[in-house]
């Protein structure tokens, strides 16, 4: 999978594993230790063809002028190698002061049935626990984006 696409030999990511489906399309995780929000805007131009769905979704979600770090990203390929869709995430207490203001940023990115589910799944009474994991901005190559997290029910 190496000689697939030019974003597996970047210095900036560390592949570290790879989830395969049944299709047998594939989804590369890596970490990155010094990614930038600049490096993060060629990576998308570089495997989506064009940063702009990516990075207007991501500023409506990170808190802070550039990303944190270490942070991490995803690249979804094709059974043929060819780039689907790339994610870029952290762990929402990296950039969130606490669980109250990830729920009010999630609230305003969500829209309908996944909107819902969100709720559904936030409803549950604090427990002093931080209940956002890992959140994530990715887009297609289409030019859909969106916002993901996972989170732990109460």
């Amino acid at each position: 999978w190496r000689d697939r696409h030019p974003a597996f030999a970047s210095q900036l990511l560390f592949w570290r594993m790879c989830g395969v489906n049944a299709d047998g399309s594939i989804e590369c995780y890596a970490r990155a230790d010094e990614l930038d929000l600049a490096a993060l805007r060629t990576l998308a131009r570089a495997t989506l063809g064009d940063e702009a769905a990516l990075l207007q979704r991501l500023m409506q979600v990170l808190p802070a002028d550039d990303l944190p770090r270490p942070s991490g990203s995803s690249l979804a390929l094709s059974a043929q190698g060819q780039v689907r869709a790339l994610t870029w995430f952290t762990f929402a207490k990296a950039i969130f002061r606490d669980d109250a203001e990830v729920e009010r940023r999630l609230r305003a990115q969500g829209e309908g049935r996944s909107a819902e589910v969100y709720a559904a799944l936030a409803a549950g009474p604090a427990d002093g626990r931080w209940r956002h994991g890992m959140i994530g901005v990715g887009a297609d190559i289409a030019g859909n984006a969106w916002v993901q997290c996972g989170v732990r029910t109460t």
